[in-house]
């Protein structure tokens, strides 16, 4: 089983030797590394030659002409790999030494595995540990992947992250190009129960770094912060309802005839729910707080948000938001 890592940068010299090095001394070696550097404007691609040639890893670096952005950035990378399995990896992580071997066991233990993950210590730029880990800022647990569909999961919120995983290469044929309104990592977990068995390892596999550079990022916070930043953030929120809307009709529509009977209804239910958040930018009050209601009754904001919590939220919001008039 040839093994691709895809490393994606941008303005990383900082950390990318660090990490590289986590890669490089894996006990079980890539046969390539793939370096898509996103026109960076410091020494990153200069740093990341002078750790590689020490290594007799081969490896393959490209500068794109023109910025791409994060996920056209991993789409080109994994289009350049020729691998049978592909790890993403991030710029500024560190790799535990066992990553690469612990989670090709798992895809050796079931032949029809398309991707696999793992949970991630989250820590600072000195890679000293802050608060949780990363499956639990998500609120996920191995007992929920184990007891339910993987699918409803990651309709409700997604709990894989890109840096943490590992695909089989026919997931990307069949997924790409990676869909407009969607993460790249995103569009491949959402695709793979489609596809073929997903496996999560529980054990953190990376450090994931936090600090104020990082594309996306793992912030634990409490009920009043979060609070606090909903309020703070409405547009960027009714914004967001959007995005979630257009994601499920876009992986609707591109999966159409892919979908079974059951899983078209799922998710059906799941862009009319998106569809009802939207409405509220623009409902009366009184039609609004119907919407909620109706929404927490048939329990689609358990299956689709955040639960009472969420509803709780989206009434406030219908007090706080800007109506055009």
């Amino acid at each position: 089983m040839k093994i691709s890592v895809v490393v994606c940068t941008y303005n990383g010299e900082k950390f990318i030797k660090e990490q590289l090095k986590s890669i490089l001394e894996q006990s079980l070696k890539p046969n390539e590394i793939i370096i898509c550097d996103d026109k960076s404007k410091d020494n990153t691609v200069i740093e990341a030659k002078k750790i590689l040639k020490f290594y007799d890893v081969p490896y393959r670096i490209e500068i794109n002409k023109e910025n791409l952005g994060v996920v056209k950035n991993f789409e080109k990378a994994i289009d350049l790999t020729t691998g049978d399995v592909i790890f993403l990896s991030d710029q500024d992580d560190i790799w535990n030494k066992k990553k690469i071997e612990l989670t090709i066991k798992e895809f050796d233990k079931d032949k029809s595995c398309v991707m696999v993950f793992s949970d991630a210590k989250l820590v600072n730029e000195k890679r000293e540990k802050i608060g949780a880990n990363l499956w639990e800022t998500l609120n996920f647990s191995i007992e929920q992947f184990k007891n339910n569909n993987f699918l409803s999961i990651l309709l409700n919120r997604c709990v894989v992250t890109g840096a943490t995983m590992a695909i089989k290469r026919e997931l990307f044929d069949k997924t790409k190009p990676f869909q407009s309104f969607w993460i790249h990592d995103g569009w491949l977990a959402i695709n793979a129960p489609l596809y073929g068995s997903i496996k999560a390892i529980e054990k953190p596999l990376i450090e994931y770094r936090q600090h104020n550079n990082n594309v996306i990022g793992a912030v634990k916070q409490n009920s009043f912060a979060r609070l606090k930043k909903y309020l703070k953030n409405i547009k960027t929120l009714e914004d967001t309802r959007e995005i979630r809307l257009n994601r499920y009709k876009i992986f609707y529509e591109f999966n159409f005839k892919k979908l079974d009977f059951k899983t078209k209804n799922e998710v059906l239910e799941c862009i009319k729910f998106w569809t009802d958040m939207v409405k509220l930018k623009k409902s009366r009050l009184g039609n609004g707080i119907l919407i909620i209601l109706a929404n927490l009754k048939n329990k689609n904001y358990k299956k689709y948000y955040t639960g009472l919590r969420g509803a709780i939220r989206d009434i406030v919001y219908l007090f706080f938001r800007k109506v055009d008039k």
